[in-house]
């Protein structure tokens, strides 16, 4: 499997989305709709620009023009690897060119996580969730941006009752209250 990831994404290792497809409930990859919504989005997936690669079990070169039935014949650690045991979660890998930044590649997770999934994929009710270690950094950044308010106001209304009470003065707490936004701010 290394050996297909390096052949096929050298150099973006490091970047590579992983998509997880989950199925509404009543299809699988192995019924035919199932495998028609697998393969349509890796195909939206590989018409990407940014994407070099896609890893699916619709894209594996052992089933080129196949369908479902070709689940059959893969080896059991493969097919494991990229279908869940009951069929309902389908594993993309998404190997993106080399040159792609890093914040490109978090723009990019934002960009699959805001699509619409039923347009592309033809099934109403199927999700996805998106990891890799792009979608850890979008989702780390918006932590740090949700809670950098409360963590502000939070530095600030304890400067502002402490150091009163430890220098008994009114002009030092303001002073450093303005020095910490400052800092913040640049």
């Amino acid at each position: 499997v290394l050996h297909e990831i390096d052949s096929s994404a050298r150099g973006s290792f490091g970047e590579i989305v992983q998509v997880i497809l989950y199925f509404p409930p009543g299809v699988t990859i192995e019924d035919e709709s199932g495998w028609r919504a697998a393969s349509r989005l890796a195909r939206y997936f590989a018409r990407d620009p940014r994407i070099q690669h896609v890893w699916a079990v619709t894209t594996l070169d052992a089933v080129p023009l196949g369908g479902p039935e070709i689940l059959k014949r893969l080896p059991d650690a493969q097919r494991r690897s990229l279908v869940s045991a009951d069929g309902r979660e389908v594993l993309l890998a998404l190997f993106p060119h080399k040159d792609l930044a890093a914040p490109d590649a978090v723009r990019f997770v934002r960009e699959i996580r805001a699509a619409n999934l039923e347009t592309i994929t033809g099934i109403a009710g199927a999700h996805l969730d998106v990891g890799g270690l792009p979608g850890f950094n979008a989702d780390y950044e918006d932590a740090i941006k949700s809670s950098l308010g409360p963590v502000i106001a939070s530095v600030i209304c304890a400067t502002l009752l402490v150091l009163p009470l430890a220098f008994r003065s009114v002009l030092i707490p303001l002073k450093a209250v303005a020095l910490n936004l400052l800092a913040v701010a640049a």
